[in-house]
């Protein structure tokens, strides 16, 4: 039977969240309800059909990587998911290279992804992708009383946020935030997006969720972090303690000359 590799269809949506949800259960429907009204594109979602089935499927969801004051275009592969009994036949194979062949169409230079575990930077090492999207993992801190307030983050704060973000990234290659992006992340982490003021100004933020805090970025980030994760380490932008936390491939010769001795700093992409 051939494959049929297309991009997703009007009314394919219950299907396809059915297909992530049996391949990460630990996320919830809830979660994949979300993630299908706010991020899913049918226009860059790759399937694979074989007869009536869709047996996998990726979304290619657009994104920015900054250097600088330059903007490049590129797509961060999500959702990347093969039912269970359609598992070793290839067709994640198949659906990574026409994300690249599409990308490349739209003139985007980089195709970037976030692991779920570890061990698959290994096998997404095969289709052409570079561990060099990195993390730091930094240490707890104990708790400094009155040297700063904590409170809940909200849509007014956006242009704050960004403006420590960009301050954190000023010599990396990074994922460019949108104020749609920090609306997105508002909304999906809720009661564990904090911001830490000193005098009145935010100075630091934290996301936090149940397996700790996902990143903490600017001064202070390391007294908020400890507040609402005691004991527990926080990510934050690589340093003495980086390790890789996904992928990312270049898709022309200008993607991969940027890339020659260069980390790259992404998350809070939905994970």
């Amino acid at each position: 039977m051939t494959d049929l590799v297309r991009f997703a269809r009007l009314g394919e949506e219950r299907m396809l969240k059915a297909l992530c949800a049996a391949c990460f259960p630990e996320d919830g429907m809830d979660f994949w309800d979300w993630l299908f009204s706010r991020v899913y594109r049918p226009e860059n979602t790759l399937v694979i059909q074989r007869g009536e089935t869709l047996c996998a499927a990726l979304q290619m969801v657009p994104c920015v990587l900054g250097l600088g004051k330059d903007r490049f275009s590129a797509h961060y592969i999500y959702g990347a998911a093969t039912l269970p009994c359609w598992r070793g036949k290839g067709l994640m194979g198949q659906l990574l290279q026409a994300a690249a062949q599409e990308g490349q169409r739209r003139e985007q230079l980089f195709s970037v992804l976030i692991t779920q575990e570890d061990s698959l930077l290994d096998y997404y090492a095969r289709f052409g992708y570079q561990n060099s999207l990195m993390i730091g993992v930094a240490s707890p801190q104990p708790v400094l009383e009155k040297t700063g307030k904590a409170r809940l983050a909200s849509p007014a704060d956006i242009l704050d946020l960004d403006r420590v973000y960009e301050r954190a990234a000023d010599r990396w290659m990074y994922g460019v935030r949108s104020p749609d992006h920090w609306l997105d992340q508002l909304d999906l982490f809720g009661q564990g997006a904090w911001v830490w003021l000193e005098e009145n100004q935010i100075t630091a933020y934290a996301f936090a969720a149940e397996r700790g805090i996902v990143e903490a970025l600017g001064a202070g980030a390391g007294q908020l972090a400890a507040r609402l994760a005691p004991q527990k380490p926080w990510r934050t932008f690589p340093g003495k303690n980086a390790r890789p936390i996904g992928s990312i491939r270049p898709l022309v010769e200008q993607g991969q000359r940027l890339l020659e001795n260069r980390l790259v700093y992404l998350n809070l992409m939905y994970n």
